[in-house]
């Protein structure tokens, strides 16, 4: 029943009309649950005689296949972290926040680099170019007053551009912290910071895509490092099977296997979006001081906003 039900959805989403209904139905992402119960039904079956012995080879095949898949799947995530690893070791270009700030001046919008940066090292500043602009903008902590002062729209100093942001540490809200942007010129002494896309494969065992950020100083020293992410196969199978009429007139069939998460690598972080700034950080020599724990000296060192 299970696989009929999986056939008869697949091949009504061929139908115009009915396809975009189903398509809100998410109807594509039912084999998930119907293919796993109909294979789990096998098994049940087969155990209590209701159906051949034999008939288990199947579910074996289904659940066992999967499971072997996703443990090659799981070293391949492993080797390729290794190989990334060892592209990065001994990257370092010499960084002092006492007289040099980090410009991230490439044709990729990196604001949130730039952000994360300031509020996770203890870097007093850093640069970034505007979204879709030429434009650089300066990117540092603020404290409560300074804080206070940005966010009342009295002060009319979202006329010049001054802008804060929320800061946020292990996703929550830090009170008496904020982001500052601001137009600024950055100091010649700098290190400029290009990203580009270096490696994407999309095999089946293990998509990935790695970035190069490349790193120059003012004399022309380069150093570049990488970090990306790659997605590896669940242990518990899970397939998408769906048709749309979305590029009109024309039907698009897909069938693939979903992807829970995105794996880092590269760096130490967690998450995806702190990845860039993780492996840059460590080639800057930074070490990791959350804006949290430098709260006072944030305060003592910026009285007023530019």
């Amino acid at each position: 029943m299970f696989f009929a039900i999986t056939a008869v959805a697949y091949f009504l989403q061929m139908v115009p009309v009915v396809s975009e209904i189903l398509f809100f139905l998410a109807v594509m992402a039912w084999p998930i649950l119907l293919l796993n119960l109909g294979f789990l039904a096998m098994i049940f079956e087969s155990a209590f005689g209701e159906s051949p012995r034999i008939l288990l080879i199947f579910p074996a095949l289904w659940f066992g296949g999967n499971a072997a898949a996703a443990t090659l799947s799981q070293i391949r995530l492993s080797d390729l972290r290794s190989e990334v690893e060892r592209m990065n070791e001994g990257k370092t270009l010499g960084f002092d926040p006492a007289s040099q700030t980090v410009v991230f001046d490439g044709e990729e919008a990196m604001s949130g680099v730039a952000s994360r940066l300031v509020g996770s090292y203890d870097a007093p500043v850093a640069f970034a170019r505007q979204t879709g602009g030429s434009k650089l903008l300066a990117f540092t902590m603020g404290g409560r007053d300074i804080c206070q002062k940005a966010w009342d729209r009295r002060s009319g100093l979202w006329k010049k551009d001054i802008s804060p942001s929320g800061y946020q540490e292990n996703n929550k809200l830090v009170h008496g912290l904020c982001v500052i942007r601001y137009p600024a010129a950055p100091p010649p002494s700098r290190i400029a910071v290009k990203s580009r896309a270096y490696q994407k494969s999309e095999g089946f065992l293990l998509p990935f895509e790695l970035k190069e950020f490349t790193l120059t100083d003012a004399s022309g020293k380069s150093v570049s490092v990488y970090a990306g992410t790659a997605q590896t196969l669940s242990w518990y199978p899970l397939p998408i099977l769906g048709c749309s009429y979305i590029e009109k007139p024309h039907l698009k069939c897909y069938e693939y296997v979903f992807r829970l998460s995105a794996d880092p690598v590269g760096g130490r972080a967690s998450r995806e979006s702190d990845l860039p700034v993780d492996v840059i950080a460590r080639a800057l020599g930074l070490e990791k001081a959350p804006a949290s724990t430098r709260a006072a000296k944030i305060n003592a060192d910026r009285t007023d906003l530019p």
